[in-house]
């Protein structure tokens, strides 16, 4: 016997993408995917490649299997997830993109690596537990065993605030400086 609104849909190759204000904000494309209507969730899986349109910027992810829940307006993977954009690349063991009524967003990602490289040559690299961006800001928060080293010293902090754009540390709390 089926239940009522229960109808489920496989799919290959989908692209999914988001809309608000008549422009595009986001894109999803897999290899394949299950949508499942009356849950109003769709499953992507296998080269899941997803494109965040923020401020003029891009930020793409990639991993095997992610999660769009439309009641609660989230996106999530518990998998291996990289990160991209023109400023840094990062490494995560899964993230929670929500989204409220008015098209701000919130990325969350859990045990974070990223490198920036500078002009320079002076590269940045960093870690935490975790990370929260806010898609009105160049800032970034790492939280819980937060890091950033360069070529001269490392920050080990509780929290720390990073603007990825300045590369410049705009806050941290409970934090060590070590010259290298």
């Amino acid at each position: 016997m089926q239940e009522e609104n229960k109808e489920v849909f496989l799919l290959d190759e989908p692209i999914f993408k988001t809309y608000w204000e008549d422009q595009s904000k986001s894109s999803a494309s897999s290899v394949s995917a299950v949508f499942d209507l009356g849950n109003e969730m769709l499953m992507m899986t296998n080269n899941v490649h997803l494109t965040i349109s923020v401020k003029n910027e891009k930020i793409d992810l990639f991993t095997k299997k992610l999660n769009f829940d439309f009641k609660k307006r989230s996106v999530t993977s518990k998998n291996e997830v990289e990160l991209k954009n023109s400023f840094l690349k990062l490494e995560s063991k899964g993230f929670e993109l929500n989204q409220d009524k008015n098209g701000q967003s919130e990325l969350t990602l859990t045990e974070v690596y990223f490198m920036q490289d500078n002009d320079t040559g002076n590269n940045l690299y960093g870690k935490a537990d975790l990370i929260i961006y806010k898609s009105s800001s160049d800032i970034f928060t790492m939280i819980g065993s937060a890091q950033i080293k360069d070529e001269s010293s490392v920050i080990n902090a509780e929290e720390i605030e990073f603007n990825f754009k300045t590369k410049n540390i705009v806050s941290s709390k409970k934090s060590k400086i070590t010259k290298s």
